[in-house]
């Protein structure tokens, strides 16, 4: 920056000026951290992609989180069915996404709890999501639950997304 502004000090043409100037902003591009996406965050974002698609299944890399989450999903009915596989001897989940009538059942799938910043609710703090036509997604020390059932068990938890 300090040589860009003493060239341009010393009286430069505006098109050598410019070019410095693009270098030093395309060097500082690279330098940023390349964004890092977290098991939660691939969880909720995968299923969401994959249903604006069209496509019917996905598979998900395996952990005990995800399928957790997908077992919720799939009881609350917004997921067909889901299995876990092996890949090129890796564990993986088999999701089939649920359609009715050609349009994916999961209109949002939304990260609430972020790891920047972590969402806690108590259970008499939990909305209901779009009056009651979605669902809070909460992890409880009793495991992973629907806003209703942390309702009626009178637990509180982090809530990890909104599914409507």
């Amino acid at each position: 920056m300090l040589l860009v502004l003493a060239l341009r000090g010393c009286g430069l043409d505006g098109a050598l000026y410019l070019r410095l100037h693009f270098l030093r902003r395309a060097a500082g591009a690279a330098l940023r951290r390349p964004r890092i996406l977290t098991e939660r965050r691939r969880a909720t974002a995968r299923p969401r992609l994959v249903a604006m698609r069209g496509k019917v299944d996905v598979d998900v890399p395996y952990s005990k989180l995800k399928h957790e989450l997908v077992n919720v999903l799939v009881t609350e009915g917004y997921i067909k069915s889901c299995s876990k596989d092996e890949i090129d001897g890796k564990p993986s989940l088999k999701v089939v996404l649920k359609y009715h009538n050609s349009s994916p059942v999961i209109k949002t799938l939304k990260r609430i709890s972020k790891p920047s910043l972590r969402k806690y609710s108590a259970s008499n703090e939990l909305k209901s999501v779009k009056n009651g036509l979605g669902s809070y997604i909460v992890s409880t020390n009793q495991g992973l639950m629907t806003d209703a059932e942390a309702k009626s068990k009178n637990v509180g938890g982090e809530v990890l997304c909104e599914v409507f």
